[in-house]
């Protein structure tokens, strides 16, 4: 096989893979039911750089937090999803019974490196407005 060939080929299946992804990771979801867990994963924040820390810029706490949700809807499905806060702001509580506009997102690990941080495809939140009255 040649290179131009393998590479056509790469292309062709880089193209199914993301084809399967739309079809079964849709770009926006919406979802309506209950918050039932909420967890405060650290593994998502930026760290406090060098120049930061040299200019004592850096607090205890980071600036913005991240979190793991679960929301169940009324037939027990269960649909996983992150949201990002800053710190000091309102963030849903377990119990909150809502509509969750979910949008698929690039979300990495920012608290194990600087370069070529490990990432994962998944829902999170972007503002807000994502959360709605049912």
């Amino acid at each position: 096989m040649s290179v131009a060939s393998a590479a056509a080929l790469t292309l062709v299946t880089a193209a199914c893979l993301l084809n399967r992804l739309n079809g079964f990771m849709p770009e926006t979801r919406v979802v309506s039911g209950t918050l039932t867990n909420v967890d405060h994963d650290e593994r998502y924040e930026a760290p406090c750089g060098v120049v930061a820390h040299v200019h004592q810029q850096c607090g205890e706490l980071p600036y913005c937090c991240a979190y793991y949700a679960t929301v169940t809807d009324t037939l027990g499905r269960a649909e996983y999803f992150w949201f990002f806060a800053p710190v000091g702001n309102t963030i849903p509580h377990v119990g909150t019974r809502t509509l969750w506009r979910l949008h698929r997102r690039e979300v990495w690990e920012l608290g194990k490196c600087s370069y070529r941080c490990p990432s994962e495809t998944a829902y999170a939140l972007d503002s807000d407005q994502d959360v709605a009255p049912p």
